[in-house]
């Protein structure tokens, strides 16, 4: 008798833990993306790991791991995922997203053009890049390396951005002073002979 009763309340303890999972759990009823330029609306939805269809319990990690999905792949500077309707056990999501800008066109100044271009090789900047911190860092970076190698110890690369109305991205302007050249003018040596 007592195990019946156990497992009678043990019936209802289950039961009412699955009601509950089932009033959270949704169905994907339709996914929409706002704010991208670039990157196709498809290929977003993709990214994300989210599908039509898809079984969902709110709240969850799933949402929380698909702006991880796409925060990993660095096209984005903003990413956020709102439900914007419920109707009864279906959710519709909307995902937005900022594009993070892109490099319309970039220049080097301060050194002579052959410099620049084996610059240019060495930082691999092109137009078209999505530009972040990060790159701009490492492009700095390259360049401060590549002029240590030569012995100039302190160049310097300043940064100029400038947003480029024709073409919606940003002029980068890498400005370089490499500064004086270090020469080593005599080594002595000394021995104690004692």
């Amino acid at each position: 008798m007592r195990n019946i009763r156990f497992l009678f309340f043990l019936l209802l303890a289950l039961s009412a833990t699955l009601t509950a999972q089932y009033k959270n759990m949704y169905e994907i009823a339709g996914i929409r993306v706002v704010g991208n330029q670039s990157v196709d609306e498809n290929s977003v939805i993709l990214l994300s790991g989210l599908r039509v269809g898809q079984s969902l319990i709110l709240p969850s990690e799933t949402i929380g791991n698909a702006i991880k999905s796409l925060w990993k792949q660095n096209y984005f500077s903003d990413v956020k995922i709102e439900i914007t309707e419920k109707i009864g056990q279906l959710v519709y999501l909307e995902i937005q997203v900022m594009e993070r800008v892109r490099v319309s066109k970039f220049n080097i100044t301060g050194v002579k053009s052959g410099d620049i271009k084996k610059l240019k090789e060495k930082i691999s900047l092109k137009p078209g890049m999505q530009l972040s911190e990060n790159l701009v860092y490492e492009a700095t970076q390259r360049i401060q390396k590549y002029y240590e190698e030569k012995g100039y110890f302190n160049a310097q690369v300043q940064v100029r951005q400038q947003y480029d109305s024709v073409s919606g991205g940003l002029r980068l302007g890498l400005d370089i002073n490499k500064g004086k050249r270090f020469k080593i003018q005599k080594i002595e040596t000394y021995r104690d002979w004692e």
